[in-house]
């Protein structure tokens, strides 16, 4: 009854209710319903619709229906919302038959109500980025006498950019404009977030310049997502000119579109433009992120620039996290393709001793560029550094450390790494065949064609022509062609082929 006084006790329950819904804790939500109804409180359609919510968003599917019956069989009043967390529950729950009946219901209540009351509905499925459903309440509104308005259109069109369904987006901006409804900033917002998030620039920056033909005030969200949407097309021009326009037309910056144009820019190797970019982000106060920081990092990474990147690195100071996520393997990387084994190194050591866990990859640059100088002996100490590290090698660190001992014609180091990558195949992986021909390289200069025989007996697969080769060379340098048929025994037929001419020269009456 209007007149009846709610009891303190059911109002504070009801409260509870809900606040144990908004945290996603259906069970308890529930035991204090059951709590409410034995003391023959009748909880009210509030403090059910909030336990009906607490269940659809705990993934508890098969409650939420359950009470739903129960106000249906106490004769309480439902409202659109309520219905709209429930079905929200059970597709989420694939229940796709028993979702149809309840958007029949659903559409069959809003008889009853006005255009708010549907718009609550749809602000539900938006907020849980169930496009589907949003779809099917507008759909059903018109059959109803209702007229939507721009709130329901713009709810739909935001339950679409959450489901990534950019098509359908624009789609409802078109009707919004067929139903004589002009679109508005949150209109035109949601669909360029939607052609951001499936990468879709073309459509975004042309939605970017209808919101300012129309004299609408431009936010900084929508021309983030807009030099997002340029960002992830690698174009870097239109992701310049967003920034640009972003900064005529809006008093407040975003380092948001900053972060995405240089990102733009990194992917397109322009590291001149990126660093222009950092050089205007100074200049307007903000402070760098993340991405931007590892965006100009990685854009002086890839065209070699490894004293920039050092640069950028000693200017950003203290980043307080781990090195993978801002650039120091990109930094690291930069000093492998310029050859610099001693600044790389010095980065791998300097993340370990400011309490980082270096990257493998940056561990693993390091190496690279340690084999490309010979290096072997600091490359297995920065090995053995791996290891008590806990980071466990690969595959590539142990093929690095190989060819630095082939470059330097160190034989022990290397077959003690292939002997304990057998013995400890989970410290040490195996470095593969690649390893295997820096071995026998080893073993043609120095004349180990002994070893080089033992070697190929302990392949678990028939010897490529490019494994055979150093150790036919050997053999030949030893003058021990008798045993050049024995290769044949083991090789694979591209192998025979490549070695049977040199078998008939050789061992020839």
């Amino acid at each position: 009854m209007r007149g009846e006084k709610v009891p303190r006790e059911l109002l504070e329950g009801s409260q509870a209710i809900a606040g144990h819904a908004r945290r996603t804790q259906w069970r308890q939500g529930l035991c204090l319903l059951e709590t409410l109804e034995l003391q023959t409180l009748r909880p009210d359609q509030v403090a059910r619709s909030a336990a009906m919510a607490g269940c659809s968003r705990g993934a508890a599917w098969g409650y939420a229906p359950l009470l739903l019956s129960f106000l249906w069989r106490d004769g309480v009043e439902v409202d659109i919302k309520s219905y709209s967390a429930v079905f929200i529950g059970i597709t989420g729950a694939a229940l796709w038959g028993y979702g149809l009946h309840l958007l029949e219901e659903l559409r069959w209540r809003a008889r009853g109500e006005d255009i708010v009351a549907v718009n609550s509905g749809l602000s539900s499925f938006e907020k849980a980025g169930h496009w589907w459903g949003a779809l099917a309440l507008l759909d059903g509104v018109g059959p109803l006498r209702l007229q939507p308005d721009l709130v329901s259109f713009n709810a739909a069109a935001s339950a679409c950019e959450k489901g990534g369904q950019w098509l359908l987006a624009m789609q409802l901006l078109r009707a919004a404009k067929d139903a004589q409804l002009q679109p508005d900033v949150v209109s035109l917002a949601a669909c360029i977030s939607a052609a951001e998030k499936c990468g879709r620039w073309a459509p975004a920056l042309a939605l970017l310049g209808a919101l300012r033909d129309a004299e609408l005030e431009t936010s900084v969200v929508a021309h983030n997502a807009a030099s997002s949407a340029c960002e992830k097309g690698h174009v870097w021009p239109s992701a310049l000119a967003v920034l640009s326009a972003l900064q005529r037309t809006c008093q407040e910056q975003s380092v948001v579109s900053f972060a995405a144009a240089c990102s733009a820019c990194e992917k397109r190797r322009r590291w001149d433009l990126a660093l222009l970019l950092q050089t205007a982000l100074q200049a307007s106060g903000l402070e760098p992120n993340l991405v931007l920081r590892g965006s100009l990092v990685s854009a002086c990474e890839k065209d070699w620039r490894w004293q920039e990147a050092l640069h950028l690195l000693e200017a950003f100071g203290p980043w307080r996290v781990s090195p993978q996520e801002v650039g120091f393997a990109a930094a690291t990387s930069a000093c492998e393709k310029a050859k610099e084994w001693c600044q790389a190194l010095c980065l791998v050591m300097r993340m370990h001793a400011c309490g980082f866990e270096p990257y493998v990859y940056s561990v693993n640059a390091a190496l690279s560029s340690l084999e490309k100088a010979a290096e072997w002996a600091r490359a297995l100490q920065l090995l053995s550094a791996l290891r008590s590290w806990r980071l466990g090698a690969t595959a590539t660190s142990c093929s690095a450390l190989v060819s630095a001992c082939e470059k330097a014609r160190q034989l022990a180091p290397a077959l003690a790494l292939l002997r304990e990558s057998r013995e400890k195949p989970r410290e040490l992986p195996s470095p593969g065949v690649i390893a295997y021909n820096a071995v026998l390289v080893i073993c043609r200069a120095l004349g180990e064609w002994q070893l080089a025989l033992w070697l190929l007996a302990t392949l678990e697969s028939a010897p490529s022509p490019v494994t055979l080769e150093p150790a036919a060379g050997v053999l030949e340098s030893r003058q021990r062609p008798k045993f050049l048929p024995r290769l044949l025994q083991r090789s694979d037929l591209l192998a025979q082929v490549a070695l049977s001419r040199r078998v008939r020269v050789r061992v020839s009456p």
